[in-house]
């Protein structure tokens, strides 16, 4: 799934429509090449995640390989984010950075001298904005160990997910 390339939205429809007749006459691998060009175009529909997903797991899984996996996966997170903003940061927490940020904070709590605290602060610093948030799950876990529960924000939902528990 790349979004890198140029937006194109009626091109996306044409190769949407070449994915559905190809379906169509059952022709699966065929419909899910379209369907993902189709994606690449036009990122921000959430009915042709619906396609790539149906269409996927309309593959006899004895056909399915890693990949076809992977794809589901990301195809079925992708459209819950358009469908709800806010899971995109339930979806972050399950990144490998995520945990390594996590892990790597737990190691800065029990650091032994100033060499080994900068050292980890360098390797939590390389990952920029994608350590922010458990960053802030860790500091809302000691926080919570400390006895000072905050209250819940003005509004109701909570802007992110509750912190994880240390690993």
């Amino acid at each position: 799934m790349t979004r890198d390339k140029k937006r194109d939205p009626k091109k996306a429809l044409k190769h949407e429509s070449k994915g559905d007749k190809l379906a169509g006459k059952g022709k699966l691998r065929e419909a899910m090449g379209e369907y993902q060009k189709s994606e690449a175009l036009d990122p921000e529909r959430v009915e042709i995640y619906d396609k790539l997903i149906d269409t996927q797991g309309r593959i006899v899984e004895s056909e399915w390989q890693e990949e076809d996996f992977a794809n589901s996966m990301t195809w079925t997170m992708r459209r819950q984010e358009l469908q709800n903003p806010h899971i995109r940061l339930v979806h972050e927490t399950f990144s490998l950075e995520y945990r390594e940020v996590h892990q790597l904070l737990q190691r800065l709590m029990t650091a032994l001298g100033e060499e080994q605290e900068n050292s980890l602060v360098e390797k939590i610093l390389e990952y920029g904005e994608r350590a922010s948030l458990p960053m802030l799950h860790f500091l809302l876990s000691i926080k919570a160990l400390a006895g000072q529960n905050a209250p819940a924000p003005e509004g109701g939902d909570e802007p992110f997910p509750p912190p994880h528990t240390p690993l």
